[in-house]
């Protein structure tokens, strides 16, 4: 989107702020029907994990892989997603994740995994020496804790405020009011998004929301520093239109739209929901800011024009048409 566009689009910022009211409004009529989708088959699920010296991770843990999803197969057991991760001191771990599994043969393929270690860590085992732990648990998402959302949301509230006081010292407070609101309202917009698609709600959405809410604080102060730059003789709406960064916003969204894309493509499935996340959050600042957010410029910077044309009218003059009216 050019300049040009925006001339089309700013008298229009009314009704893309309605569309955000309308989604808010749909997203929380079908919460309260349907409820949130707590994501079942990403957070809900059984785990188990093996816990083995830094030794047998590195050279042997490709045996012990093996020998672990052949016991999965045969219990039938689909294995959601594997998370690698080396401890601290001289322990790693490999924990298989679940999509709907029973505790029963859970149970069933931990005690053959055990028997199998017991077996090959034995004297004359080809593990032998090697110490291993199985362990399994149950993640439980169902539902988010309320302190959670709470935090979350002060949080957000408490960095808008800090920017649109520092925005209002800086550019005038009309306009902080625009910088504190402009993030809030993107970040609103998003999480309707998400609710309303059902997409899996989990903990990592309020990070994607809040990379949402810090990209449309830094649009909005690009813009304004664009229009604190611009010619003296632009008023008005070429003032505004011509300020909107609408070049830097399309080529940092570029740039991270790609980058979630790619990290969508390569990674597992809870890591694909988070980068849908964030690049719904991403378009949402985009629209913000460049739908909304000059609309609103537009009425301050009208009121702005009006008040210093109606100083002129009472009669004010500056100091060089002062010295001029001596001589």
């Amino acid at each position: 989107m050019t300049n040009k566009c925006i001339s089309k689009t700013i008298h229009k910022g009314l009704w893309f702020s309605i569309i955000v009211g309308v989604v808010l409004v749909l997203s929380i009529v079908f919460s309260v029907i349907f409820g949130v989708n707590y994501a079942a088959n990403v957070g809900d699920d059984k785990t188990l994990t093996v816990k083995m010296e830094t030794f047998f991770y590195d050279n042997k843990l490709e045996e012990l892989e093996d020998a672990c999803k052949d016991e999965f197969d045969k219990q039938g057991l689909k294995v959601n997603y594997t998370y690698y991760g080396e401890m601290s001191g001289m322990n790693c771990e490999v924990m298989y994740v679940f999509e709907n599994a029973s505790d029963e043969k859970l149970q069933s393929a931990k005690a053959e995994i055990l028997s199998l270690i017991d077996t090959n860590t034995a004297d004359g085992g080809v593990w032998h020496g090697y110490v291993m732990r199985v362990t399994t648990s149950s993640e439980n998402a169902n539902a988010i804790p309320s302190s959670y959302t709470v935090k979350a949301t002060i949080v957000a509230v408490v960095l808008s405020l800090v920017v649109g006081i520092y925005v209002a010292i800086r550019y005038g407070v009309w306009k902080g009011v625009i910088a504190c609101v402009a993030p809030l309202m993107a970040m609103v917009f998003s999480a309707s998004i998400i609710v309303l698609t059902r997409i899996p709600f989990t903990t990592s959405v309020f990070y994607a929301v809040a990379v949402g809410g810090l990209l449309a604080e830094v649009f909005t102060v690009l813009t304004l520093s664009k229009m604190r730059g611009a010619d003296e003789n632009e008023k008005g709406e070429q003032l505004v239109v011509n300020g909107v960064a609408c070049k830097e916003m399309l080529y940092i969204g570029l740039a991270l739209g790609v980058a979630l894309l790619l990290v969508g493509v390569i990674a597992t499935w809870p890591v694909r929901w988070f980068a849908l996340c964030a690049l719904i959050a991403l378009d949402t600042a985009l629209y913000v800011n460049l739908f909304v957010v000059p609309y609103a410029l537009l009425i301050v910077q009208k009121c702005a024009d009006k008040k210093a044309e109606s100083k002129t009218a009472s009669g004010y003059v500056g100091a060089q048409k002062k010295e001029d009216s001596k001589e």
